[in-house]
């Protein structure tokens, strides 16, 4: 069996995320499908999930048509070999909104590792970062080693109401 393809030329501008010398505002360390089971419950409500991360709690929050959504997560350490806790770091309270939609995409990515991170600055994108373990063996003894990591960036959504005041 043969294939061949046609290469394509598409032009277009590259895009660079900023690199964060200074640290995050807030870094919250949860299991992987719990962030998937999130992202999909607020998908439902809307197209946008509203991030509130203060000391310590993060709350992922969503108002649509059919009602609105709340789940609020506190600090707690892993309660079992399957549980990963919930840990919330935080330099300053933070407050953004992200499309649903894509969170959605990036929580898909659950497979590939048990934990996973979100790293987020005031008005910079939101970073969601995946360690990816060997799978050969207990992925969670202490030889088992990374392999990489899978990062994900999206940009917060701009407030319509703030851009009209200007």
């Amino acid at each position: 069996m043969s294939f061949s393809l046609k290469l394509m030329s598409i032009e277009q501008d590259a895009l660079s995320i900023p690199e964060n010398t200074e640290g995050y505002d807030a870094e919250i360390t949860l299991g992987s499908k719990e962030l998937a089971n999130i992202c999909k419950q607020m998908n439902e409500f809307s197209d946008t999930l509203k991030l509130d991360v203060s000391i310590n709690s993060v709350s992922f929050a969503t108002q649509g048509d059919l009602g609105f959504g709340e789940i609020v997560l506190k600090n707690r350490p892993p309660t079992n070999e399957s549980d990963c806790g919930v840990s919330v770091k935080v330099r300053r309270p933070i407050k953004q909104s992200y499309a649903t939609k894509y969170l959605l995409m990036f929580a898909k990515s659950c497979c590939l590792s048990d934990v996973v991170t979100l790293g987020l600055c005031q008005n910079r994108p939101i970073e969601v970062k995946y360690d990816v373990k060997d799978a050969i063996g207990d992925a969670d003894s202490p030889h088992a080693h990374i392999l990489g990591e899978l990062k994900f960036y999206l940009a917060p959504k701009v407030d319509d109401a703030m851009d009209t005041d200007a």
